[in-house]
């Protein structure tokens, strides 16, 4: 009777005594790695199931991985929690200067870049990610994309060591692309010019890169981060209110457009936006390619 009494008691100090040390200890696969977050204030509404997806499907970052910095990018508004840092960019001039300036705050050499329209729908694979951050930390691979997005863009000679995972070629279309991917920081930064759009950064950038001397790789499957695109020409998907529904999460796009319904001002709006492109190519063509090559 005392041996099974004392044996409980040191049973429940040994579990006491080690119960921080075994759910704290910190996984350092991911530290040299920043989760940066592209959005602005008109797509707030997005935030929450964006970030309850996040931690949902990552759950690590909030214990084991809870040193991995996570960075969002805003223009006035505040994502309130304690793991998010927000970066506030009131005087907005483009997604690229908006992320360049994010850039300047990433103290670590690897980012991961996600938007806040992907909502992860799947268990992070972290072993297959922190896979793929060795890769990176090398020093010869510019970007790996974390997620089988568009095979058409994502074929070329397969990786020698890595499965399922290909290089991307020389000339290849959306040689850079902004589906979730880790980036080495340096190559990022050498990629960006101010001004651009992000549609306007996948294409030229991918000119850029064309001549870059470091490695942009592909997966073709067991992709690591898997998510749904919430939103599509500025249009909220029916997948994502499916998904919020699903998840049992709060979500209120208010007047966004859905895509599906149709609504003659978005459709006026995107039309002309259109033609206004269209004209300003037929005027300038020479313009559309046009970058600093320095």
């Amino acid at each position: 009777m005392l041996k099974n009494l004392l044996k409980s008691v040191i049973n429940f100090y040994l579990i006491i005594c080690l119960w921080p040390v075994t759910s704290w200890a910190q996984d350092h696969r991911f530290t040299d790695v920043t989760i940066i977050v592209s959005s602005c204030d008109k797509y707030s509404f997005v935030w929450e199931p964006f970030f309850e997806s996040l931690f949902k499907h990552w759950p690590s970052l909030q214990t084991t991985s809870s040193k991995v910095p996570i960075i969002l990018i805003s223009n006035t508004k505040q994502y309130n929690h304690p793991r998010v840092q927000t970066i506030k960019i009131a005087d907005e001039i483009s997604w690229a200067d908006n992320m360049l300036t994010a850039l300047q705050q990433v103290k670590t050499p690897l980012v991961l870049y996600l938007q806040d329209d992907y909502w992860l729908d799947k268990r992070v694979d972290e072993n297959r990610l922190a896979q793929l951050a060795t890769i990176l930390r090398k020093g010869n691979t510019a970007f790996i994309q974390t997620s089988v997005n568009d095979l058409r863009f994502q074929n070329g000679l397969a990786h020698e060591t890595v499965p399922d995972m290909v290089y991307r070629k020389k000339f290849s279309h959306y040689k850079v692309s902004l589906q979730a991917g880790l980036w080495d920081k340096a190559s990022l930064e050498y990629l960006l010019r101010s001004g651009e759009s992000p549609w306007a950064f996948e294409i030229l950038g991918s000119i850029r890169a064309h001549g870059y001397p470091k490695a942009f790789l592909s997966l073709v499957n067991d992709e690591p981060i898997h998510y749904i695109n919430a939103s599509h020409l500025g249009h909220i998907v029916p997948e994502a209110i499916a998904y919020t529904k699903a998840q049992n999460i709060g979500f209120d796009p208010g007047n966004f457009p859905r895509l599906g319904k149709f609504n003659w001002q978005i459709s006026k709006r995107t039309w002309l936006e259109r033609w206004k492109k269209l004209s300003g190519f037929l005027k300038h063509p020479e313009l559309f390619y046009e970058f600093d090559a320095s």
